[in-house]
């Protein structure tokens, strides 16, 4: 409350010198962006053998089937959890991502079958609500609503022709260093699901184009999911630091192992048949 207090008595001061309170904001919020990083780091320290918090992920969109579902605004804040390890019900609340608000449904009459935005159902569903004086999609009129549909064209043909690219590159090249923290994040459920949780309209396109890798960060955990992932590394460290065989969910990928895909392409190359589950009884 203090330091509020001080931040705006501070503002109300350099209101007199527009580029000189123009520097301060800036400075306050480098300032904040360095200790919420700093909050990150620790927060990975304490929940000891999860990878660091801020690592980001190639992972093929596919895999993202499900987005968690919040009751509360705050629930929903990335930045407030990356990093933690949380226990309890929330990750059993999930939606299909394709279903989610409908979103994707008007990104695919737009993008695959060639719709006019005005014919989709969303925007015919947002311009109802801001029609009648309330503020829907971060858009508060019709020319906002505009504005948010052009975006997402310029979007599309952005990764259409240019590929997905990461945040990282993105923010070296508008020098911004707070993108590199926008990837889309997922949280990731008991059950090792990759639970979708922000960025929706760049994981909508990359699944509409097929594209077969997105970066993304893992924000938070379920306990029992953090539970499990210790007790292979536990086993690992029994085992000379290794487990048998490269382990393919994105959270494990980092525990070294004995053998890569060779051993699954041997194998392979002798099965009478081309699909179907395999169990190597030899697995360790």
């Amino acid at each position: 409350m203090v330091t509020r207090r001080l931040f705006k008595v501070a503002g109300l001061i350099l209101a007199r010198w527009p580029r000189l309170l123009k520097l301060a904001l800036s400075l306050r919020l480098s300032l904040q962006f360095k200790l919420w990083r700093l909050q990150v780091s620790i927060r990975s320290r304490r929940w000891a053998e999860n990878p660091d918090a801020n690592r980001t992920y190639w992972v093929d969109p596919d895999r993202i089937q499900c987005a968690c579902v919040f009751d509360k605004l705050e629930d929903w804040n990335k930045y407030r959890y990356r990093g933690k390890v949380i226990g309890g019900n929330w990750d059993l609340r999930r939606v299909k991502f394709t279903e989610r608000f409908g979103l994707y449904r008007m990104l695919e009459d737009r993008f695959i079958r060639g719709m006019r935005w005005e014919e989709t159902q969303f925007y015919q569903r947002v311009l109802d609500l801001i029609s009648n004086g309330t503020p829907s999609w971060r858009c508060k009129n019709k020319v906002e609503l505009d504005e948010r549909c052009g975006y997402l064209d310029c979007l599309f043909q952005e990764i259409k022709n240019n590929g997905f690219r990461p945040q990282s590159e993105i923010a070296q090249a508008e020098n911004d260093p707070y993108r590199v923290e926008d990837e889309i994040t997922v949280r990731i459920a008991r059950d090792g699901a990759l639970l979708f949780e922000d960025g929706q309209h760049r994981l909508a396109v990359a699944k509409l184009l097929h594209i077969d890798r997105v970066p993304i960060k893992i924000n938070a955990r379920h306990l029992e999911w953090h539970q499990f992932r210790r007790e292979i590394l536990y086993y690992a460290r029994t085992q000379g630091g290794r487990v048998y065989h490269a382990l393919t969910h994105p959270d494990l990928s980092d525990i070294p192992s004995l053998y890569g895909e060779e051993t699954f392409e041997l194998i392979k190359a002798h099965l009478p048949v081309q699909s179907g589950d395999l169990l190597d009884i030899g697995a360790h």
